[in-house]
């Protein structure tokens, strides 16, 4: 499975497809059922959320309450720091989205 998973996120970003690439990473970040693949699950998504054009998808998303519960759960520093990653793109995004509106 962890090999399966590093193979999916090496194809992301050899597509040129943001929303496939969004989706994939969600859909294998909450469905992992193992700390390691919830962790490059998430590297993947927020590697995605540097990109403006992926803002849109992740409000709609249930990953960002997904992201604190792992956060909460883990004592792994190494995944914490994935988590706390993402959190802050996913924060900044929704910053930028007020700030527009």
């Amino acid at each position: 499975m962890l090999l399966v998973s590093q193979s999916v996120c090496l194809l992301f970003f050899k597509g040129n497809s943001l929303t496939v690439n969004y989706y994939v990473s969600e859909t294998l970040f909450l469905t992992a059922e193992t700390d390691s693949l919830h962790n490059r699950a998430c590297r993947c998504l927020a590697n995605i959320l540097q990109s403006t054009r992926s803002w849109e998808l992740v409000q709609t998303s249930e990953v960002a309450e997904e992201i604190v519960t792992l956060l909460k759960d883990t004592d792994n520093i190494e995944f914490q720091q994935t988590y706390i990653r993402a959190i802050r793109y996913i924060e900044f995004q929704q910053t930028y989205i007020r700030a527009i509106r």
